[in-house]
């Protein structure tokens, strides 16, 4: 490194350390003259300063030097892997941070990236991949999501959530008011407590790395590098010692880690740590919010240590905020005792003590509004004012004021002797107050109110395994399917919470989004043949912790977990359970474990909707059959497969997936007459091969009443009333399934398909605009062009069936020639085109499909003639000829309602 570099960096840090702090970021800009390695160390030498009061050390020093070294910035628009560069945000520990693009999923990210010396030392390498593998483990709203850890170019980075907001450090250069404190404190505690649950220790609890959201307000704990796990404590069992030896770094003994006036005791003596390690820096934390200054204050970071380590205690809160509460600093107090075994033993306890001292406070503010005789409306009585000696009745102060709220107030009326009527009303509201008290306290206590909706979000794979992918989904579709069952439950569909999939988003969010009270979520770590399932219900409300659970079982165990874990559930939302529902919930389709695997592992395939998967998930389901003959499930996922989807039949021709597809549908009913999903699936049987539109209704509503949360169900008997002509009811059930799946796809664009054929033609183009905005890969753009063209807006029209073709395939000269045709002879030249191509490729298999475009082009005779055709060979798209806007022009032909009349359709 050049000594004029070393010179200009020593040069504008001494000269910034004159400056007011809110001026050193100008100063900083222009002094550097646009060499960002210049001023990104200058602003890491002034960190390090005020983090070790006034005393920058070695290691600081060093990694300055390292940011002149490595000059080499990323530049705005510059793409690493699939991220492109937006912006650089500033320098963290370990290396440079970017805001970013994913230009996969379109989303804000944060890339944090290594100096190259860093990558260099294999040891901080190993650092570095640590802070992610920590922080990944961890699902939590108040924790940094981590995206991915990789290498691109050489580059090595870990893609974490953007966050819009400020540091804990940067906002309380405002006074941080104790309701604020507390509410930060707690959200910090909860992310603590999910870490201390799977024995990862953060280590570096600082204002620094918390982060506060700006939107609001959520808390976010970052940069858990220092993270350690610790030796589990549950069962006996000790850390998996692969995981142990990735996951720790820097920890042995007499080796200190972290930031020096926020290490407690036992780890500035380089000894052992534990969770009560992180509850002592949060109590640091919360000391410096709530006093403006840290608990133990020296000139450097040797004498900050010296002081944490003498026995002497921190100044009581009291000498520096005068109207702390008590109870505050009694928590603050057990948190800071320097002997660990007196400090609070697991930050769950310290979470439910901040909890209780908020809830107070909210109780305590409520009742002096509800007590305050201006709020009352207690009348003067023509009273003067006086002292409040003269109020007080006879006896010490202290007896007066240790009155309650209700005494208080029921001395007031009898006093003011208002009648019978005002009394009872002042003696209701007291009752409220109770009430309401009384309920807080309950709450505390850990009992909650029932919760009447969930969303059980897809399990997190924490192996990054995709041999094991089919476990964490198959697990998460168990419990949405078992739940499902139980009345006066509203739960999420498969479809609608696999759109959270891999994705960190604030249970708030996901309630808001879903309209739901509670979240579920999980995470599974799979070792050889051990399975280990965390489960965290979260209120979506305001995110507080419900409940949590870990489960440690054998793979062989996988069975009697798929009816435990419902169980546990349900008990927690406080459902009362008949007979019957306790039954569904428990009901075991198989016995034999790997049958249930390969069940999973066949779900799991066919949810990849694709002609591929597809073969897959017969090969699974085959074989689970052959494992337990008498697998109900199994049949009816065969059934699914050779029935629904896009890709029908698993590539067999229409017949023979049909016969399939009713043979499994008709044997899985024989053995469990109350699988939901086989009486949908034996519904499309009695649709499309019988015309048995009645019988297709029946088992449609059984599929519904058996489990009210099926949207497919839904989503299927929606269409079956479209095709009967009963509209209203259609679009009521449009409503049920996308209250089941509010925002997925296939329910908003089910939305768009039920207006245009309903002929409601202005609301279809605004409800498949806001499709395709949401989804631009959606195949709307035939729904859409066809609204467009019964509204004769013809251009519009052909430019969405261009757009649709595209996403099909077409090719560029294809397109084109559709261009010229429309150019040359307007709509009927478009549709005579495409219907030479569709005749071309696939008249046998879709005769309907060219009766509609001769229909289109008024040729009526060879409409008739292609639809006896379809009559003839059974084919599925009869069953839409009532509500079919294509066939409109047939519609007065005595023709159209003679093949109605035959097919059984409604006329």
């Amino acid at each position: 490194m050049p000594d004029q570099d070393w010179d200009n960096l020593k040069e504008i840090f001494h000269a910034a350390l004159a400056l007011a702090p809110q001026e050193r970021a100008a100063y900083l800009e222009q002094a550097s003259a646009g060499n960002a390695s210049l001023r990104l160390a200058a602003e890491a030498l002034l960190k390090s300063h005020e983090e070790t009061n006034n005393f920058v050390d070695a290691p600081a020093y060093q990694a300055a030097a390292e940011m002149l070294v490595d000059g080499g910035e990323f530049k705005a628009g510059q793409l690493v892997a699939h991220y492109r560069i937006v912006s650089l945000l500033g320098e963290g520990g370990m290396g440079r941070v970017y805001l970013a693009q994913d230009t996969k999923l379109h989303r804000k990210l944060s890339l944090k990236f290594l100096s190259t010396n860093f990558t260099q030392d294999h040891e901080r390498l190993r650092r570095f991949e640590q802070e992610a593998r920590a922080a990944s483990a961890l699902n939590h709203p108040n924790i940094l999501t981590i995206h991915e850890i990789g290498e691109a170019d050489g580059h090595h980075f870990i893609a974490t959530e953007f966050i819009e907001g400020q540091t804990l450090r940067e906002r309380a250069g405002s006074a941080v008011d104790i309701d604020d404190a507390l509410e930060i404190a707690i959200q910090v505690t909860s992310a603590l407590v999910a870490s201390h649950r799977i024995n990862i220790v953060h280590r570096d609890i600082k204002p620094e790395n918390i982060m506060i959201r700006r939107e609001d307000g959520l808390v976010k704990v970052l940069d858990f590098g220092l993270a350690k796990i610790t030796p589990r404590k549950q069962n006996g069992a000790g850390t998996d010692p692969a995981v142990a030896s990735a996951l720790m770094a820097n920890t042995g003994p007499g080796v200190v880690v972290g930031t020096a006036a926020y290490m407690s005791p036992e780890q500035a003596r380089g000894a052992t740590v534990d969770e009560r390690t992180d509850i002592w820096s949060l109590g640091v934390v919360l000391y410096e919010m709530v006093a403006g200054c840290l608990p133990f204050v020296a000139g450097t970071s040797s004498e900050v240590i010296s002081g944490i380590l003498a026995k002497t205690p921190a100044p009581p809160l009291a000498r520096f905020a005068h109207d702390v509460p008590p109870r505050l600093e009694e928590i603050v107090e057990k948190a800071l005792t320097k002997n660990r075994d007196e400090r609070y033993q697991t930050s769950k306890d310290l979470l439910i003590d901040l909890k209780r001292l908020k809830q107070s406070f909210e109780t305590k503010a409520v009742l002096e509004r509800s007590t305050s005789p201006d709020k009352l409306g207690v009348p003067d009585s023509g009273r003067q004012p006086s002292d409040a000696k003269s109020l007080a009745p006879e006896g010490k102060p202290s007896d007066r004021q240790s009155a309650s709220s209700a005494e208080y107030i029921v001395n007031q009326v009898k006093n003011h002797k208002r009648g019978v009527i005002f009394t009872s009303l002042l003696l209701f509201i007291v009752g409220g107050i109770l009430f309401y008290t009384s309920r807080q306290r309950q709450t505390t206590a850990g009992v909650q109110p029932t919760i009447s909706s969930i969303a059980v979000l897809p399990f997190l794979n924490t192996n990054s395994d995709p041999d094991t992918e089919f476990l964490s989904d198959g697990i998460t579709d168990n419990i949405i399917e078992r739940l499902s069952q139980l009345p006066g439950l509203r739960v999420m569909s498969h479809t609608a919470v696999f759109h959270y999939k891999g994705r960190e988003t604030d249970p708030r969010t996901i309630g808001s989004e879903l309209g739901v009270e509670a979240v579920l979520t999980g995470r599974l770590v799979k070792r050889n043949d051990a399975l280990t399932i965390n489960l965290e219900l979260v209120n979506a409300k305001d995110s507080s912790h419900i409940w949590g659970e870990q489960y440690d079982r054998q793979l062989s165990e996988l069975l009697r977990l798929q009816r435990e874990i419902p169980l546990d559930v349900s008990e927690k939302l406080r459902l009362k359970l008949s007979g019957e529902s306790k039954e569904r919930l428990t009901r075991a389709h198989t016995e034999n474990a790997d049958a249930y695997q390969l069940y999973l592992k066949g779900r799991f395939a066919w949810e990849k909707w694709s002609l591929d998967g597809a073969k897959q998930a017969v090969a699974f389901f085959e074989e689970a059959i052959r494992k337990d003959p008498n697998y109900a499930l199994a049949y009816a996922g065969l059934s699914d497969v050779y029935l629904f989807g896009r890709f029908k039949g698993a590539g067999l021709p229409q017949k023979e997936a049909h016969r399939r597809g009713r043979e499994a549908a008709l044997k899985a009913l024989s053995m469990d007459p109350q699988l939901a999903e086989a009486r949908a699936a034996l519904s499309q049987v009695l649709l499309y091969d019988d015309w048995d539109f009645a019988g297709a209704e029946r088992e449609l509503k059984r599929a519904i009443e058996l489990n009210p949360s099926y949207g497919e169900a839904h989503h299927e008997y929606s269409h079956l009333l479209l095709l009967l002509g009963r509209t209203g009811e259609s679009f009521a059930e449009s409503q049920k399934f996308l209250e089941i799946d509010p925002v997925s796809e296939a329910p908003i664009g089910h939305l768009c398909y039920h207006y245009v054929y309903a002929r409601q033609y202005d609301e279809a183009i605004t409800q498949c605009r806001k499709d395709i905005q949401l989804y631009p890969d959606t195949p709307q753009g035939y729904t859409l062009a066809d609204a467009y063209y019964h509204k004769g807006m013809f251009r519009e029209a052909a430019d969405e069936y261009l757009r649709a073709l595209k996403q099909d395939g077409d090719s560029a000269e294809l397109l084109e020639g559709y261009r010229e045709a429309f150019a040359k002879s307007g709509m009927a030249g478009f549709y005579r085109l495409w219907l030479g191509r569709v005749k071309s490729e696939s008249s046998d298999e879709n005769p309907v499909d060219i009766a509609e475009f001769y229909a289109r082009l008024n040729e009526k005779d060879n409409a008739f003639q292609w639809l006896e055709r379809a009559y003839a060979g059974h084919s599925d798209g009869l069953v839409r000829l009532k509500e079919e806007i294509g066939f409109d022009n047939l519609r007065s032909d005595p023709r159209y309602a003679e093949l109605l009349r035959r097919i059984g359709l409604p006329q």
